[in-house]
């Protein structure tokens, strides 16, 4: 089993807690905060991902370039191949590189590997929900300032959700005694906050971004 490019690579399988630098969380935050509309991993989870791989016989596979981390791949054996459960690369070669290091650190003939969501009407990943829907609104209004809406958004389970929110000028108040544009299940702004087929709500989509919802380790 040949390391199919340059020797300059050098790959390791870490399977302990222990062994985790902050240079290795470093590395998986930047590139974590590169996916948008991503859950976000802080280094106690990190260190969960990683001691749950190492009890279902898994490791994270690092890549390094002389001493700089340039990949990293989260594995775990499945039968008699592997699967990566999420992998970040700086390059098609060192993607390789990681993916080599799979084959021979868990001695699998075979690899699948999970790949970020294309945002396909049928694909599902997890679940979410809003909590606090002024909080999240006003983080809305504050990335979207040119936008003017009035919204009324029914929440069944938690009735402080419940009224109508005055986005405008980068801020959102809640105002019961605005005419409504448009009204909203929490379920449904859920959805359009995280951009999931806005196209489903015609009348709103020019005011959210679609984009590919996207949880990934631990909470998939």
């Amino acid at each position: 089993m040949d390391k199919p490019v340059a020797d300059h690579f050098r790959v390791e399988a870490i399977r302990e807690v222990g062994l985790l630098t902050d240079d290795l969380f470093n590395y998986f935050q930047s590139m974590m905060r590169l996916r948008p509309c991503c859950v976000q991993h802080e280094r106690e989870d990190f260190e969960v991902i990683v001691e749950s791989l190492r009890m279902g016989g898994g490791a994270l596979i690092v890549v390094y370039s002389d001493k700089n981390i340039v990949g990293m791949a989260f594995a775990e054996p499945r039968g008699n191949h592997a699967l990566v459960l999420d992998g970040m690369y700086n390059s098609e070669d060192v993607k390789r590189v990681a993916l080599w290091g799979v084959m021979k650190y868990l001695d699998a003939a075979e690899i699948y590997c999970r790949v970020l969501p294309s945002g396909k009407a049928d694909e599902h990943r997890g679940m979410a929900r809003v909590l606090d829907v002024e909080q999240m609104l006003r983080l809305y209004a504050v990335n979207n300032p040119e936008q003017d809406l009035v919204l009324k958004v029914t929440d069944d389970w938690i009735p402080e959700n419940t009224g109508i929110y005055v986005i405008g000028k980068g801020d959102c108040v809640c105002d019961n005694a605005k005419q409504v544009e448009a009204e909203l299940s929490v379920q449904e702004l859920t959805q359009l906050l995280l951009g999931y087929h806005p196209e489903r709500f015609p009348e709103l989509e020019p005011y959210f971004k679609k984009c590919s919802p996207f949880i990934s380790l631990m909470l998939d």
